[in-house]
């Protein structure tokens, strides 16, 4: 993001003395610090700040060559250049700050057909254009293929090693010496799902930058190709400075059959080992949260059902007592007690076969009850949100009393969670849930980590153990925002996610919506893919891992998720032999369930709003888009208070659009701008604004003078540029 400095041309810092010498002395009674006011009226102003001037009664302005042109002394910006040095005023050396295309890298289809184009600016910034089909070309990429860098290459050499990098410089810089590299555009954390499908079956080589941000994004990159190469393997360069990247280590010596050495020094890709062994525990997790079934059918007399079955007068089902998931339609559950039957003398003397089951619904002694639903700590046959009588598939959970020791458990959180206060509040947290399952804490976990096989896995499975049954241990959340069922998440306390990345893109605030109201919602609807729909009572917390900063869609103003941070290497082999062997003991997983019943939680207040630490603040950054970049751009630089609906568009949507989208509005929204209520015109364009800021001052304005203010952004030869130049000072 540019500083406000940016904006200013290079003359900028000589406004006051050009308009000293033009104007004569300003009004002070109506000028001030940062404003030179000139005339009676105070007319024609001279802003200090940006060395920009505005003729209120013309409604013109400009820079300070403007003004001298302005002023008749001067036809053009290098006679008033000239002007300026015969007035002695010392003129600036070439200013750092102007941006200054210096290099552009063309990405090609397969058949070498350019695409969009990434240019480099000096100073160090990107921009994206693509072919507009006339010669030219379009500022902005939206609705364009995108493709690796150098595919060409790629594709020529299907069975050479491929090395990702960061940068097209550090690919071309491999290239130069043999070797086939590639990026993709935007930098480190954009890698683009579509990318993906080039590197099947290839053996990949990713080379991260000497920074977090580029080991953030060889964890990308890895984990997106996983699965699809045949090999993926990282290489953090030895020896390279803070921020270095593979261009350095060439530049200070580094060769290809050096590089290549090291590759060779890789260990192979126990990645694909550990990933199978994580899918492989989880299947396991699931499996384990579904209640044994016998397949001998039940022999039940009238008296057993009586005591047991429960009749579900919606949808006519039958459900038991000892068995809370078990749920059928009358019908099914005729079929499956068939066998259970009596014979009885018939009114006409014959023996007639009847079965329990028809017996025991006319039976007035039945149990009955009107719907299903989940409330956790609650009786087996309580009240549903609605107040209806309904079957309640909880059940408390037995513990009895043990001598096991939980150490490994504590140990494993603690490295887990080095913190002692996160720490405390996570086990608290865990400790609530076995004490008061249905009282729902009003926040998540969200755990990041840096690397991979640190044994979270582990801890997912000793969770979905201790409560066995109400875990809903591999939820696919993105299919989860996007599905209309949820009868993965009925009836459960708590769900937990292994790995997420949905904050960042350009749709996130559906999914951040629905997933506020999956969170902390008291009640919910069950809406299963196969069956009847019902209400529970929502007593399912979070907990989601991730290795990417990017994990949720979250806002400055989050209250729903506890975050933290892990950047510790994982553990020793033997470490984690020993704690996947307590997997299988259950005096291990009883004896961590009684430690959390035991645990003191008078201090654990489950209503308590998640503190915004640093591992909160850098998954909120990480999670906003574009757009929402761009819109706190707007908010902090534009040169005026108003700014137009196109030139809002323009940059909100990187020159793609000419109109504000509902997406737009909502992120000027949550920039705090205000969208003025009555139609303007605007250098001579009917037009609609938004208010960025001095609200006060602007929204009962005159509509007249509120269109003054958002012409200052273009006034004089300002008026030739486009939104983006008059943003990034670009002339």
């Amino acid at each position: 993001m540019r500083s406000l400095k940016s904006f200013h041309d290079e003359f900028a810092q000589f406004a006051g003395t050009v308009a000293k010498v033009l104007l004569g002395e300003p009004n002070t009674s109506l000028s001030k610090s940062t404003e030179l006011r000139f005339g009676k009226r105070g007319s024609m102003s001279v802003d200090l700040i940006k060395g920009t001037w505005f003729d209120n009664e013309r409604g013109i302005g400009g820079g300070v060559l403007d003004l001298i042109v302005h002023r008749g002394e001067a036809d053009t910006k290098a006679q008033a250049v000239r002007w300026m040095e015969r007035e002695g005023i010392k003129l600036p050396e070439e200013s750092e700050q102007q941006p200054r295309l210096v290099k552009t890298y063309p990405y090609l289809d397969e058949d070498g057909q350019v695409l969009f184009e990434v240019c480099r600016f000096h100073p160090k910034t990107f921009k994206q254009r693509r072919p507009n089909g006339r010669g030219g070309c379009t500022w902005g990429v939206k609705g364009v293929r995108q493709v690796p860098y150098r595919l060409p290459h790629l594709v020529a050499k299907p069975d050479a090693q491929v090395f990702v990098v960061e940068g097209e410089k550090d690919a071309d810089a491999l290239a130069a010496i043999g070797l086939v590299a590639t990026c993709n555009a935007g930098g480190a954390n954009k890698w683009r799902d579509e990318l993906t499908p080039h590197f099947s079956g290839r053996h990949v080589v990713v080379l991260p930058d000497n920074d977090d941000a580029g080991r953030e994004h060889a964890r990308l990159v890895t984990g997106k190709l996983r699965g699809v190469a045949a090999e993926v393997r990282t290489l953090e360069l030895p020896g390279l400075p803070p921020k270095g990247d593979v261009s350095d280590w060439l530049e200070a010596g580094g060769t290809a059959d050096a590089l290549l050495r090291l590759v060779d020094a890789i260990p192979g890709d126990n990645n694909a080992r550990d990933e199978s062994r994580r899918r492989q525990q989880q299947d396991e997790n699931a499996k384990l949260q579904d209640t044994e079934r016998d397949t001998a059918p039940p022999s039940l007399s009238v008296e057993e059902m009586l005591n047991d079955c429960v009749w579900i007068a919606s949808g006519s089902q039958v459900g038991r007592i000892s068995n809370p998931r078990w749920v059928l339609a009358f019908g099914e559950f005729c079929d499956l007690t068939a066998s259970c039957a009596t014979f009885k003398i018939g009114e006409d003397g014959r023996r007639k076969r009847i079965h329990h089951a028809v017996e025991w619904k006319q039976d007035s002694a039945r149990k009955t009850v009107h719907t299903r639903t989940f409330h956790a700590g609650a009786p087996a046959i309580c009240s549903d949100p609605d107040g209806l009588m309904a079957l309640n598939s909880w059940r408390p959970i037995a513990r009895w009393p043990t001598t096991a020791d939980v150490a490994p458990f504590i140990d494993q959180v603690a490295y887990l969670i080095p913190d002692a206060t996160e720490r405390t509040a996570f086990l608290d947290w865990l400790a609530h849930i076995e004490q008061w399952p249905g009282v729902l804490p009003h926040y998540g976990w969200l755990h990041i980590a840096k690397n991979t096989g640190t044994g979270r896995n582990w801890l997912a499975s000793v969770l979905a153990r201790v409560w066995r049954g109400y875990v809903a241990p591999n939820v696919d959340l993105p299919a989860l925002l996007e599905s209309q069922f949820n009868g993965a998440l009925a009836g459960r306390v708590l769900a937990m996610v292994d790995e997420v990345q949905e904050g960042g893109g350009e749709n996130q605030f559906r999914h951040a919506n629905r997933l506020k109201s999956i969170v902390n919602a008291e009640e919910r609807g069950i809406n299963p893919k196969f069956g009847r729909q019902f209400k529970e009572h929502n007593s399912c917390r979070w907990l989601v891992f991730s290795n990417h900063d990017n994990a949720l869609p979250l806002n400055d103003t989050d209250r729903r998720w506890r975050v933290l941070r892990h950047d510790a290497p994982p553990r020793s082999p033997g470490a984690y032999t020993r704690l996947y062997a307590l997997l299988e003991d259950g005096e291990f997983i009883n004896a961590v369930g009684v430690w959390l019943r035991a645990r003191d939680i008078s201090a654990f207040n489950p209503g308590e709003r998640p503190p915004m630490n640093e591992a909160k603040r850098a998954a909120v950054g990480a999670s906003k888009s574009l757009t929402q970049k761009h819109a706190e751009e707007i908010a902090a630089h534009w040169p005026a208070d108003v700014i137009t609906n196109a030139d809002a568009a323009a940059i909100l949507s990187e020159g793609a659009e000419k109109s504000l989208t509902p997406a737009m509005r909502r992120v000027l929204d949550e920039i705090g701008a205000i969208n003025f209520p009555r139609t303007l015109k605007v250098n001579r364009q009917v037009t609609r604004c938004w208010v960025l800021r001095n609200h006060a001052r602007w929204v009962d304005a005159p509509a007249s003078d509120v269109a003054v203010e958002a012409g200052r952004a273009r006034a004089g030869t300002f008026t030739t540029r486009s939104a983006a130049e008059v943003l990034a000072g670009v002339v």
